[in-house]
């Protein structure tokens, strides 16, 4: 009877000894050690007059923590006690969140953008081959009991499905799609051209080989596709090849010809493709014919010998990263060009002074990014968009004046433009992006019209100013 008491025991013993351990391992779920560093989930974010409210989210949040909520301007978002950003108008604010946890305050800001609500498609064919179909993608932003419709302007030329939203080309012409939002009356088009249906291809014509060049004929013309000799420093292309104009340069067809120095292009030549001189590092200078309609991506990217360019009237938009990383450029004429692409001309080291002239609309994303050496910068009347970090980088840069067709104004655009001690900003100017004059010289001075967004932009960011 005693032995079996005592295994008993034992078995007690041991089963109590495996309880406590695991009861010690357990750590309840959600428990956060005080002395974690808490955080906020999102540094940015966007919302929309009258559209949804955002709840601030954490991470690694005490619940004996105790948090504080700011908002650098009510009047765009308000902010409540318990972290809800709420959208109030059109405009920018910054949220600062102040968390205090284990002894220690936290200090974080996010960066609010109130935005008007819009609908946008956000899918759509550039062109359709009769019979196609293609189905139409639209987006509603901010706006709430939406009710969509999507209708065309000419069913002989193309239908739409309102259920499946589904596009069908019915025959050659254009038609305008447009989707609208009945609740609030917003819409969004897109303009689609019909396309007849290819013929059927010809019979491929023997076409003479050539010693140095490899070409196509497209069109009826002929498309510099490659140059055989790697080694080749200096190049005529001829204006025919077997009784067929040279009307194209072929994407990439010369590119990292590294010991290129000079290349003679025909006046017949419309179009130079994606990157078809990309990194010829050697390349001095190139005379564009005056024919030229189409300069491709990336098309003289980092030709570093290359010291100007002279753009052709018709060029119509130079495309992203153009010249970007040509570091011995000195002089651009831009000629009528009316949009100017994201990084066309990046970190053209060399850059001293351009002239943006009136026709160009829009300059893209870091188009004249670490141009460190740009003093003068003309910004002629006919400008309505600057993008996000336009000149950013542009050490040398000391004064800038916006001309007063300007409409947006992109975040970053002259950071880190150090001495940079004066710009203009006109009443035009509508929309202002975060940060555009960080990290500028700490005499900056900005000049701006009373009650104007550049006035509100100045104050937010405690710049001083000037009106005028």
């Amino acid at each position: 009877m005693d032995r079996i008491y005592g295994s008993w025991k034992k078995k007690v013993t041991v089963f109590l000894m495996l309880f406590v351990l695991a009861a010690v391992h357990i750590i309840p779920s959600g428990m956060v050690d005080a002395a974690t560093v808490p955080t906020v989930t999102v540094t940015k974010k966007t919302l929309y007059v009258g559209g949804d409210s955002y709840k601030i989210k954490f991470k690694d949040l005490a619940t004996s923590s105790k948090v504080t909520y700011k908002s650098s301007d009510t009047k765009i978002a308000k902010v409540t006690t318990t972290g809800t950003i709420k959208p109030v108008a059109k405009g920018s604010a910054t949220v600062t969140v102040s968390i205090k946890q284990s002894s220690k305050t936290y200090t974080y800001k996010i960066a609010v953008t109130v935005s008007n609500p819009y609908v946008k498609i956000t899918s759509k064919p550039e062109t359709l081959t009769v019979g196609e179909t293609f189905q139409m993608v639209g987006k509603t932003y901010g706006l709430k009991d939406v009710s969509e419709t999507w209708t065309v302007s000419d069913k002989t030329v193309a239908t739409i499905n309102e259920k499946t939203k589904i596009l069908t080309a019915k025959k050659e012409g254009t038609v305008k799609v447009t989707f609208k939002d009945a609740t609030s009356g917003k819409t969004s088009t897109a303009t689609i051209s019909v396309v007849a249906p290819p013929q059927e291809e010809e019979e491929e014509e023997e076409l003479p080989e050539d010693e140095l060049f490899g070409y196509d004929v497209e069109d009826g013309g002929v498309i510099i596709t490659e140059v055989y000799d790697s080694t080749v420093t200096s190049l005529i292309i001829p204006n025919s090849f077997a009784n067929y104009k040279v009307t194209a340069i072929g994407d990439g067809a010369f590119e990292g010809l590294s010991d290129l120095k000079t290349v003679k292009i025909p006046s017949t030549v419309t179009s130079i493709g994606d990157y078809a001189f990309g990194s010829c590092s050697s390349l001095m200078q190139i005379e564009l014919p005056s024919g030229l309609k189409y300069l491709g991506e990336g098309a003289f990217e980092y030709c570093e010998s290359l010291t100007q360019v002279s753009l052709p009237k018709g060029i119509e938009e130079l495309l992203s990263g153009t010249f970007s990383g040509c570091s011995a450029l000195k002089t651009v004429e831009l000629g009528s060009v009316k949009a100017i692409g994201d990084e066309a001309f990046y970190e053209c080291v060399s850059l001293a002074s351009v002239s943006i002239p009136s026709t160009v609309k829009t300059i893209g994303t870091s188009a004249f990014e670490y141009c460190e050496k740009l003093a003068t910068l003309t910004l002629k009347s006919g400008l309505e968009y600057l993008d996000d970090y336009a000149f950013s980088g542009c050490l040398k840069l000391t004064t800038v004046s916006l001309p007063t067709s300007l409409e947006y104004l992109g975040s970053g655009a002259f950071d880190s433009c150090e001495l940079l001690k004066s710009a203009t900003i006109p009443s035009s100017v509508e929309d202002i992006g975060s940060g555009v004059f960080d990290n500028c010289n700490e005499s900056l001075k900005l000049r701006v019209k009373r009650n104007s967004a550049g006035h509100e932009f100045a104050e937010d960011e405690e710049i001083p100013y000037s009106v005028y």
